[in-house]
């Protein structure tokens, strides 16, 4: 029996061997982007700008549906679940709209990066003159 209040468990569905190799084709153009790293995270390839993720390759598992990447948008104030976008890929052709918007996401993990650089600047100023 399950908790009220507990949410259910995200069904995750296979990735065709396809898709991996487009994702494949995607993460390599996306390490070549500076300051950008990957690691494998649940059955996804998690791709990170200086520490800051901004999207989630499908490796063995997808979100949605089975030809779906996921990438971040910065919302301030969104819920963590509702700065998560996805965007269908049908094949090769599609590779171009789907860095298209990696691209955004790659520049929204920087500004949060850069943002939550100077809040912690001001936080340390803030202590200092406390002292």
């Amino acid at each position: 029996m399950r908790a009220a209040g507990v949410a259910k468990r995200v069904k995750l569905v296979k990735v065709s061997d396809d898709m991996r190799h487009l994702c494949a084709l995607i993460e390599g153009e996306l390490l070549q982007w500076p300051e950008v790293t990957t690691h494998p995270m649940f059955g996804f390839r998690a791709c990170y700008r200086k520490g800051v993720i901004f999207a989630l390759l499908p490796w063995t598992r997808a979100l949605e549906t089975p030809e779906s990447i996921a990438y971040k948008l910065t919302a301030d104030g969104a819920r963590e679940g509702e700065k998560w976008m996805s965007h269908e890929t049908h094949g090769p052709e599609s590779v171009r709209s789907a860095l298209a918007l990696l691209d955004q996401a790659y520049g929204a993990a920087g500004q949060k990066r850069e943002r939550s650089k100077k809040a912690k600047e001001q936080s340390a100023k803030t202590q200092s003159r406390k002292a």
